[in-house]
């Protein structure tokens, strides 16, 4: 993820500061998205942001997926990861921020700089104003947010969401192209899941209705006729 751009929409950060602000500054409150499992950090993130930049919908998943999926055995797919790490051409896993974090620090401290880091893969050497701390870089929100951003500004360059998602990556074509492929092709995957998963939910709601009309059709039967 490379080359930043100019001022996020106002209005979309304005949303999700908010959502940070009653989240988490209330005494004793938690983020809702600290209640997820790790799985869904990123996921929970990038489905409030997609609705607050109005990005198509999956299209910052596929390319979250693309950035830092993992097998999932649990879910039994591919899922974006918060703790992830890329750096000198290999990529890491880690089982929390604070284990990520450490990796990031001992990275910086040999003198490396172009690090790749959480749900979507934010370069900190191309966008070394995008947190104020590592801490903040790790934590999912605020990850997907600038990336949510990001990507805004360059539709709003491009007028194309899929040079968007290339140019999230690279402007250069070699670097560009293939990732787009990529993109395209788990944003295509996405879709297909979610809107299966809506199918699910419709056929059970018309199943407890279903249900619901049987057991109210029962109780009238089962009345004594008043003569």
């Amino acid at each position: 993820m490379k080359f930043p751009t100019g001022m996020a929409r106002l209005a979309a950060g304005l949303a999700l500061t908010w959502l940070f602000v009653l989240g988490a500054g209330m005494p004793g409150a938690r983020p809702a998205f600290a209640l997820a499992p790790e799985y869904a950090l990123c996921e929970n993130s990038i489905a409030t942001a997609e609705e607050a930049f109005d990005i198509p919908g999956q299209l910052l998943m596929a390319i979250a997926l693309v950035e830092s999926g993992r097998w999932n055995a649990e879910q039994d797919r591919i899922v974006a990861w918060p703790w992830t790490v890329y750096a000198q051409g290999q990529g890491r896993y880690f089982a929390s921020a604070a284990e990520a974090i450490a990796a990031v620090r001992r990275l910086q401290a040999e003198g490396v700089g172009n690090i790749d880091v959480g749900c979507m893969q934010i370069n900190l050497h191309h966008h070394p104003h995008a947190f104020a701390s590592l801490e903040g870089a790790f934590t999912p929100e605020r990850n997907v947010h600038y990336a949510a951003s990001f990507l805004t500004e360059l539709f709003d360059a491009k007028r194309s969401w899929a040079a968007a998602a290339a140019f999230y990556h690279s402007a250069t074509p070699k670097y560009a192209k293939p990732y787009r492929k990529k993109v395209i092709d788990f944003w295509n995957v996405e879709r297909r899941r979610i809107a299966e998963l809506k199918r699910a939910e419709r056929e059970e709601e018309l199943r407890r209705r279903r249900q619901e009309q049987e057991r109210l059709r029962a109780e009238r039967d089962a009345k004594p006729a008043i003569s």
